[in-house]
Parts: structure tokens; sequence; C-alpha cells
């Protein structure tokens, strides 16, 4: 059994974490650009995250669930920081 902090996993879930954000920006019919202003940040930035060049910090992956309504949540963003979330009830 492999385990769930091994480099293979840690490759998996950021390229789950690429493809989440990559399907949200052509689902909405985002660009970058877009995006990045409705973030506050650079569109070389959103670049970054999509190629997995740069990490999206723990603050920037609540920002982007709020911005996006839930589309993407935090623990889309980063998998390995957040839990994913449940419905109570």
């Amino acid at each position: 059994m492999t385990p769930i902090n091994s480099a293979a996993s840690m490759k998996r879930m950021a390229k789950e974490k690429h493809d989440k954000l990559a399907a949200y920006l052509d689902d909405e019919k985002l660009s970058q650009e877009a995006f990045a202003k409705t973030l506050g940040v650079s569109q070389g930035l959103v670049h970054q995250w999509l190629r997995l060049e740069t990490k999206i910090t723990a603050e920037r992956a609540v920002q982007i669930e709020a911005a996006t309504n839930g589309k993407l949540s935090r623990y889309d963003c980063r998998p390995d920081l957040f839990y994913p979330m449940t419905a109570v009830g």
C-alpha cells in the first residue's frame, strides 16, 4: 500500500488540481486574465498554477472557493492541506 503523502500521490493530486482549475475556466468561459482579475492576482500567476509551476497558497485556495461559489473548493485547490467537505445531516 502506497503512503498517502508519497511523491506519486502528491503528483497525482497536483494533476487533478490542474485539471479542475482548467475545467472550471473552460466551463465558465473565463480567460486566465479574467479569473486573475477576480482574484486580484496577475494572469501570469494563474498560468503558473495551471502549469503546476507554483502552488496555490492556502489563503488563495479559500479565496478561490469563495470567488467560484464553491465550484472549486479549497480541497480541489490544495488537497494536501484541506479535507473534502462533506454534507452534515
